[in-house]
């Protein structure tokens, strides 16, 4: 339980050093001094950015990529 929280923290670090063409930035609801809880076991993180902009984080020696979508309703 611990090293999972390990991960989600480590996670939303890492998100604010993902170098990309564009501006990534965090919904709204994602502030300073936030601490995960124990609920939900997942923590979903998105935010908003350039459309077709290659994403990719390094965590525990994986690499995740994506690619990011267009606007939806208007957002983002």
């Amino acid at each position: 339980m611990g090293s999972q929280m390990f991960y989600h923290v480590l996670f939303l670090l890492s998100l604010y050093i993902i170098q990309t063409n564009g501006a990534l930035r965090f919904a709204n609801y994602y502030q300073d001094n936030m601490v995960l809880q124990r609920a939900p076991q997942r923590a979903v993180v998105w935010g908003f950015g350039d459309t077709n902009v290659l994403t990719t984080l390094s965590m525990n020696n994986k690499i995740y990529e994506t690619m990011s979508e267009d606007k939806i309703n208007n957002v983002g």
